[in-house]
């Protein structure tokens, strides 16, 4: 942890380690399509099509981000205690995909507090994380080879160039 450069402050240091257990990411991936399903018809790619996996594991482990981290390894559980409940398998081996669409729907609606985990602000905080990595710019991780931008047709820059700096 140094200073960091220009504002007298503390560095804060990155999370140590995978921010996500492989458990957590077997929920996270079915999780992440339910939220992002994309439109084969308009060539828009689902959330792990798209990279949004491999942008959440690094913005994951930022500093800054380990709430929303926290938030989201106690959403995989809470998903698959759900799947546990209603079919006797994770959330990951759900074979429906209805079945993974209804229970991420409960726990958006799921505004009871237990503890400091809130189901649907858990859901929430997600699908912003998601959708950050799903339409920003591919050199933060995710939006490859720009799909989801040109299957919007939204007409952004794709050199990143040096002064382009992401804060966040």
């Amino acid at each position: 942890m140094g200073p960091n450069p220009g504002s007298g402050e503390p560095r804060l240091a990155a999370l140590p380690g995978a921010p996500y257990p492989p458990l957590a990411l077997a929920t996270l991936r079915p999780l992440v399509d339910v939220l992002l399903p994309g439109d084969p018809d308009l060539a828009l790619p689902s959330g792990q099509a798209a990279g949004v996996i491999e942008f959440l594991i690094s913005a994951s482990a930022a500093p800054g981000l380990t709430p929303v981290r926290n938030d989201v390894l106690k959403l995989t559980r809470f998903l698959d205690r759900m799947a546990q409940g209603l079919r006797g398998v994770r959330f990951s081996a759900l074979s429906d995909p209805e079945d993974q669409r209804t229970l991420v729907q409960e726990a958006s609606a799921d505004h009871a507090a237990r503890g400091r985990f809130v189901p649907a602000r858990a859901v929430e905080a997600t699908l912003r994380l998601s959708l950050e990595g799903y339409l920003g710019h591919p050199h933060h991780g995710a939006n490859r080879d720009f799909k989801v931008w040109r299957a919007l047709g939204i007409n952004m820059p794709e050199d990143r160039s040096p002064q382009h700096q992401h804060h966040g």
